[in-house]
């Protein structure tokens, strides 16, 4: 197997995350797309150039950025440290993860200049890069999540927490 990609300095990548008792690997199917191992519980889907890869505590992270530093160093976003994206210049979003806690981190950028949008059904969190993945979601999932409690934009604050590299 090939070495996974790094994160991708022309930010052309896009992805699909889902953490939560409904991530199902069969549940997004678009051309181009390719599923990423990601545990348990949860479902990733990337496309063109997208950074992932596993730390050595089993951490998982995927991203994208054009930044003067390895984004993969983005997993201390779960310990009690300063988190190292707070010392990035440049634009990236990454989404940090892990499947046996079943919990996520989502890191942006000092000015969110890369897109990241959420949308919570039921229990379980939908991540995107783009808008537009969400809604290729069966209907099932994004018009129920539209109606529910927060829909669109809403974040699972127990699942999720989202970073901004202050």
């Amino acid at each position: 197997m090939s070495e996974p990609p790094h994160a991708a300095d022309d930010l052309t990548g896009d992805f699909l995350f889902a953490i939560g008792p409904d991530a199902d690997a069969n549940l997004f199917k678009a051309d181009g797309f390719t599923r990423v191992a990601a545990g348990a519980g949860v479902a990733a889907w990337t496309r063109g150039r997208v950074g992932f890869g596993t730390a050595a505590d089993g951490t998982r992270w995927l991203g994208v950025a054009d930044v003067a530093a390895d984004i993969a160093d983005g997993v201390a976003a779960f310990s009690n440290a300063i988190p190292p994206q707070a010392g990035w210049r440049g634009r990236f979003v990454q989404v940090i993860w892990r499947a046996e806690e079943g919990r996520a981190v989502a890191l942006t950028d000092h000015f969110s200049t890369l897109s990241l949008f959420a949308l919570q059904h039921g229990e379980t969190l939908y991540l995107a890069s783009d808008l537009r993945l969400l809604a290729a979601l069966p209907r099932f999932v994004f018009l129920s999540a539209l109606k529910g409690h927060g829909g669109l934009l809403s974040a699972a604050r127990e699942r999720l927490g989202v970073v901004h590299g202050f």
